[in-house]
């Protein structure tokens, strides 16, 4: 059951105060609604298209020899889904290639706050990160959400609208 202000049959729906009917303020709402879905779309389509653009160019440069191992399309899936994970209001990571083939996703706020994940094609994130004089690590497994104890400490870092003010 609706509501009374889109059950367009209830007895007070002809009981307008404007000029624009009921129905037609609801359609003018619906649109804005997919508009707004529809800008939001086009704005994590975008970050999906600058990551792949920074991902096929971090493996073009790759020179495959003895002291570099290649890629697989594994890592290469799972370090997309990660990314298509990471909440919107975070920034996208610096792409990079490690040695052992793992993908390097990296984020540098400055010379002493830094996140760095390895993916590979086993599933489990490696993470390392700074924050001044704090420092830590840890390696967890990621299906397709994040898991909590990396998030919390990538979002504490990396988030300016959670970052904390420190006195020196």
């Amino acid at each position: 059951m609706t509501d009374a202000s889109e059950d367009y049959s209830a007895p007070t729906a002809w009981l307008q105060t404007s000029a624009v009917s009921e129905a037609a303020g609801w359609v003018q709402r619906s649109l804005g609604n997919v508009a707004r879905s529809s800008e939001s779309a086009q704005s994590l389509a975008g970050r999906e298209v600058e990551f792949q653009a920074q991902l096929r160019a971090a493996l073009h440069e790759l020179v495959i020899d003895e002291d570099q191992y290649p890629v697989t399309t594994a890592a290469v899936r799972i370090a997309s889904r990660f990314v298509q994970a990471l909440p919107h209001r975070l920034p996208l990571p610096q792409v990079a290639i490690d040695p052992d083939g793992a993908i390097s996703l990296d984020w540098v706020t400055s010379r002493t706050r830094a996140f760095s994940i390895s993916v590979d094609d086993s599933g489990r994130l490696a993470y390392a990160w700074m924050n001044g004089s704090d420092r830590g690590h840890g390696v967890v497994r990621f299906q397709d959400s994040l898991p909590s104890p990396l998030l919390s400490q990538l979002t504490e870092l990396i988030d300016d609208n959670n970052t904390g003010v420190r006195a020196a």
